[in-house]
This record gives structure tokens, C-alpha cells and sequence, in this order.
């Protein structure tokens, strides 16, 4: 039984990985509330649940044009500055939905340019994340840091929009904000706490758009990393269920705000059981075949929650939702992670996080776009089951991934 349960070693064991695990925790709580804040306020001000949608795409955007800049800066600089100065220019984020809900007239474009600032700022400092992770803890601790982090994720996404639903209710959407301007506010203060990190080999790095195209042959060379990205995109771009929760919440399931805090919160409640039971991830041999499983699992149960039709079967499937596609994601960051040379991991990793931050970005804008066109209903069950048949697709052309085992990342 000790053997399934989170690995705590590199919190004990790595004072700088603390620091940052502290931050970055601190960080996702408050994303957790501001994804609820942001999204009621939306479809309060425009009732469209494709605007909820659109506001991805807006996150994504800038995410995907700063995450090239983040790369190459996160391969040639010391990365713990890089994620100071990046996490203090989130705080700016922070204030400016703050004066836009305080406003006579809160609009929806001011919205939209603190998504677009939040991306920019998530895409500089995220190659630098990744990077850090293995210079910190070692390539024998990734398993581990990944499901630590995924807890930490999972943790602020079932805490965050509870704490959201209940300022709503109580002060307003103001409240929210105002909480995460003072908690993105302590980040880069924990960050000033961690020793210098430098990349091996920065002097020899392979400049402008030839060191892009370097990271991308590295992709192309790895069968099994070529194979963990494309599963990762087919699980995600059909069936992002997200942007369906506040229409839901306003509709077929009833109760507004609160609703929507519980959807999101069931489905994190399953991502955090998934990383604290995930002990046996590292070990287990035919980890190939388990993140083929657990994707399939994924588009069954997004297809199933579209079909549930009342609050409590809602997030029994949502639960199952949210263990497996945590069980895949940590599987694939630590495959990742293992596998990319310190010397370009800042820029393999931006090319990751381009696909990671835009294809559910767009996952979640094509779901709400189909709930526009036809129902949430059908949205999630037609795009739950395409996810199923594109997994299957990515399995049968990637044959080494099942095959692959974290223990032997390379084969």
C-alpha cells in the first residue's frame, strides 16, 4: 500500500525545489479561482458559452508566440531569474481584472488583454519550469515531481473555484481577483530564495530559428516522444469540457456559479486522487500501454458526462475524468522530461508546452462552438468519442509507445 502512495522525496530532500513547489502552488491556487471568476464574468456579460470558449484561445495565443521567446531564453540564462521576473509580471494581471470588475461597466476586452498578458507570461516562464525540475531533483525523480505537481494542480483546481463560488456569493467576482493579486504577489519572493540555475552547454546553444529547428528533429527523431505528444493532442482537441460547465450550470444542471464550482472541482478532485495514489507510476513496466488505457479512459468518461443529466452523476464522471487524464499527463511529463537534453530543454520544452497550452485551448473553443451549434450534450459526446477513435489512430501509427516504459525511457 506505501508503494501507491505520493512520492515526498524531493520536498524533503531538495530545499530549491521547495521554494519553487511552494510558488508554484501558490500560483495554481490562484489560477483556480480566477478560471471560475473570469468565466462566470463572461458569460454574465456576453451569455455564450463560445465567448467562454474564445477566452482559451486568447490564453493560448500568447502563451504559444512568448513560449518560443521563453525557450530560447530558458536554454542561455540562468532560469531562476527567468521565472522571477516572469512571475512578477503576472501580479499586473491580476490588478487589472480587479479595476475592470470595479468599473461601472465591467466589458469584456479588458478580460481579454489580462488572458493575453497572463499567456505571455505563462509562456516565458514555463520552458524555464520544466527545465528546472530535473537540474533540481534528477532524472530519477521526475515520476515523482510530476505527480507532486500534478497534486499541487489538481489541489488549487478543487480549492480554487470552491474559494471562488463562495466569494462570488458572498462579495462578488472583486473578491476573487483581489485574492490572487496578493497570492501571485508572493511567488517571486519564494523564487529569490533558490540558488542560481544555469544551463549545461548555454555557450554552445544553436541560435534563432536553427535552434528551433534542432528541438523540432529532436521530436521527430524519438518515436516515443512523437508518439506521447500526438496522443496527448488527440485526447484533448475533440473533448476539453470546460467551456460547457457555466452553460450547463446556468441550464440542465441548475445553480449557477456554484454549479460550475463543482463541476470543476469534481474533476480535480479525481486529477488529485490520480497524483497522490501515484507511487507505483516510476516502476510500473508497461507504462506505454497504461497512458494508452488511460486516454481511451478519458474520452469515455468525457462522452458519458455529456449523457449525465443531473449534478451527482455529473461528477461521478467527471472524478473518473479527471483520474485518467492525470495518470496520462503524468506519465507523459515524466517520459518528457527524462528523455530531453538539459542543453535544449528549454526549447524542446517550449515546442511541448505550444501544444500543451493551445490544444486544449482550442479543445475547450471547438466544444463550446458545438454546444452553440447543436447542444453541451452533443458537444461532449460526439468529441469524446473522436478523441477515443484518435487515440486508437495514435497508438496503431506510434507502435513503440506501446511498448515504452518509464524505466527505460529511450527504447
Amino acid at each position: 500500500m506505501k508503494s501507491l502512495m505520493i512520492d515526498l522525496a524531493p520536498l524533503r530532500e531538495v530545499p530549491d525545489f521547495r521554494y519553487l513547489y511552494a510558488g508554484h502552488a501558490i500560483t495554481l491556487l490562484c489560477i483556480g479561482v480566477m478560471v471560475v471568476a473570469c468565466n462566470s464574468q463572461i458569460y454574465a456579460i456576453s451569455g455564450s458559452s463560445f465567448q467562454v470558449g474564445l477566452i482559451n484561445v486568447t490564453i493560448a495565443v500568447a502563451a504559444f508566440v512568448f513560449l518560443i521567446l521563453g525557450g530560447f531564453l530558458a536554454d542561455r540564462y540562468d532560469r531562476r531569474a527567468l521565472l522571477f521576473w516572469a512571475r512578477a509580471a503576472f501580479v499586473p494581471v491580476n490588478i487589472l481584472l480587479l479595476l475592470n470588475t470595479l468599473s461601472d461597466e465591467p466589458r469584456l476586452w479588458p478580460i481579454h488583454l489580462a488572458a493575453s498578458l497572463s499567456g505571455a507570461t505563462g509562456g516565458l516562464s514555463s520552458p524555464a519550469f520544466i527545465a528546472a525540475i530535473p537540474a533540481l531533483v534528477g532524472r530519477q525523480r521526475l515520476a515523482a515531481t510530476g505527480a507532486l505537481n500534478a497534486a499541487a494542480t489538481q489541489f488549487g483546481t478543487i480549492i480554487g473555484p470552491l474559494m471562488a463560488a463562495a466569494m462570488i456569493a458572498r462579495w462578488g467576482l472583486a473578491a476573487c481577483y483581489l485574492f490572487c493579486a496578493i497570492g501571485v504577489s508572493l511567488t517571486p519572493l519564494l523564487i529569490l530564495f533558490m540558488k542560481p540555475l544555469r544551463p549545461e552547454g548555454r555557450e554552445s546553444q544553436t541560435p534563432g530559428l536553427a535552434g528551433l529547428k534542432e528541438a523540432a528533429r529532436f521530436i521527430r527523431g524519438n518515436p516515443v516522444v512523437g508518439g506521447v505528444l500526438l496522443i496527448d493532442l488527440a485526447a484533448v482537441i475533440f473533448s476539453m469540457p470546460f467551456a460547457v460547465f457555466p452553460e450547463l450550470g446556468a441550464g440542465e444542471l441548475g445553480g449557477g456559479a456554484e454549479t460550475v464550482g463543482l463541476l470543476h472541482s469534481a474533476f480535480a478532485a479525481g486529477a488529485l486522487a490520480a497524483a497522490l495514489t501515484s507511487g507505483w507510476m516510476g516502476k510500473f513496466k508497461h507504462t506505454g500501454m497504461v497512458l494508452i488505457g488511460a486516454t481511451l479512459a478519458w474520452g469515455v468518461l468525457v462522452a458519458g458526462f455529456g449523457l449525465a443529466g443531473n449534478i451527482p452523476l455529473a461528477m461521478v464522471f467527471l472524478l473518473g475524468a479527471g483520474f485518467a487524464f492525470t495518470v496520462a499527463e503524468i506519465l507523459r511529463g515524466a517520459w518528457l522530461q527524462s528523455i530531453i537534453p538539459d542543453a535544449m530543454m528549454g526549447r524542446v520544452s517550449s515546442l511541448w508546452m505550444m501544444q500543451a497550452s493551445l490544444s486544449p485551448a482550442l479543445g475547450n473553443a471547438q466544444v463550446g462552438f458545438s454546444a452553440r451549434l447543436f447542444s453541451p450534450m452533443a458537444a461532449l459526446v460526439g468529441g469524446g468519442l473522436l478523441s477515443v477513435l484518435g487515440t486508437l489512430a495514435v497508438a496503431g501509427w506510434f507502435r513503440a509507445l506501446s511498448k515504452a516504459s518509464l524505466t527505460k525511457p529511450q527504447e
